[in-house]
């Protein structure tokens, strides 16, 4: 009894093959170009010389064709371009470790811009620093402000003993 091969990996991957093998075995399944430079880290100048089947896109037919890649053959080029798979294992663990150093980088440079305006380093841009207001000492505090002085921008500032001040514009 002979089985069929399947025509279309034999006529793009020139491989032979049946139907039930290559829906039941791993390395004869199809992978998508995305997928294939996610798995094996395949740069696309590696996946531009491997043997693709073209298909519509399922999402919309106006997107580009979907590049489907034997499994096998992804395989093969990844071997031949990191040696050997543990090395594409290890290749993923420092890429990930470094994605992961940027983003806490990252985060602490945003957290300490964050402290210094909070701390009153950093004013508003152009403006003054950022006062600490003393707490006051009684909690029946009657802000008593001095006489309101006139600013180069038009604006007036009165100040209170306490150390509030409350800017305006006079009508």
């Amino acid at each position: 009894m002979e089985v069929p091969c399947d025509a279309s990996y034999q006529t793009t991957f020139s491989v032979s093959v049946c139907s039930e093998c290559r829906f039941n075995l791993p390395h004869f399944k199809l992978i998508t170009k995305d997928m294939a430079k996610k798995t094996f880290l395949l740069p696309d100048s590696s996946l531009e010389v491997l043997p693709c089947l073209r298909k519509a896109n399922p999402k919309h037919e106006g997107f580009a064709q979907l590049r489907l890649y034997l499994t096998q053959a992804c395989q093969a080029a990844a071997i031949q371009l990191h040696g050997s798979l543990d090395n594409i294992a290890d290749e993923k663990r420092r890429r990930e470790r470094a994605r992961y150093d940027k983003a806490v980088q990252r985060t602490k440079s945003v957290v300490e811009v964050f402290g210094k305006r909070r701390k009153g380093k950093l004013g508003a841009p152009g403006g003054k620093p950022a006062r600490r207001m003393p707490p006051p000492e009684d909690e029946d505090h009657k802000h008593i402000f001095k006489e309101p002085l006139q600013q180069d921008d038009g604006s007036w500032v009165k100040e209170c003993a306490c150390g509030l001040s409350v800017t305006f514009h006079k009508m």
